[in-house]
């Protein structure tokens, strides 16, 4: 992302997100002087309930997102076939074994809004072929998984980017106070992609961002243990 002053004819290469509301976003990424690239991500609810094509739709959007991204789009005549993609976020369990090794999008995809998947694909291709290496010297002998440290190591760095971002969506005035103010110099690494091992354990901003998530999932595993039949029971017997 570059910024060369405020205004728009002074920062034409920047890359820009726009953050409408908890998974609905964009974003503008200039490919040339005179190309684009512009996505729109939202739940398939809204989608349905716009009743529009997905070309209408994407068009829009554009328009009525958000009032600076209609005004960096003076121009919105599609250069190819608009793409939509359902339901990107997955992971698999047991991804490694002997014999075979998934790395990058393969296993797991969380969220694009900051754009990790390659860093992933391209780190954990390194520690997959360090490790391959070093059972095929020899160096490393084992009659279980070959992989289980590199699977629990990429796990490591991935729960990392997904606090990051639960955090952007669940919390977002935190998550401003957090990358912004207070870890400002701690988010940067986090951003970077120093996630692993204890450089990503012991990053203070990567700590806040885990005990958020903590509180969250806290409060919802209290809300299902409450709402259970088994719960109701005990509250009326109690009563």
């Amino acid at each position: 992302m570059r910024d060369n002053g405020p205004e728009l004819h002074q920062q034409p290469g920047n890359t820009l997100l726009y953050y409408q509301a908890k998974h609905y976003w964009a974003w503008f990424i200039p490919v040339s002087d005179e190309l684009t690239s512009v996505g729109v991500v939202f739940r398939t609810e809204h989608f349905k309930k716009a009743g529009m094509s997905r070309e209408q739709m994407m068009l829009h959007e554009c328009r009525h997102m958000t009032p600076v991204l209609s005004e960096r789009l003076p121009d919105l005549t599609p250069q190819e076939p608009i793409h939509a993609i359902p339901n990107f976020s997955y992971r698999v369990h047991n991804y490694t074994g002997k014999g075979f090794v998934c790395i990058g999008d393969a296993h797991r995809f969380i969220d694009p809004i900051f754009a990790y998947g390659i860093y992933f694909g391209i780190q954990e291709g390194e520690f997959a072929a360090d490790r391959i290496a070093k059972l095929l010297s020899g160096e490393i002998r084992t009659d279980g998984n070959p992989f289980a440290d590199f699977e629990r190591h990429c796990d490591e760095g991935n729960d990392v980017v997904e606090d990051v971002i639960g955090v952007l969506w669940d919390f977002p005035l935190a998550f401003q106070r957090i990358l912004t103010w207070r870890d400002r110099v701690s988010s940067l690494d986090l951003l970077s992609g120093r996630i692993y091992g204890e450089m990503g354990a012991t990053n203070p901003a990567r700590i806040a961002v885990r005990r958020l998530m903590a509180s969250k999932e806290k409060a919802e595993q209290d809300a299902k243990t409450t709402s259970s039949p088994e719960s109701a029971e005990i509250a009326v017997a109690a009563g």
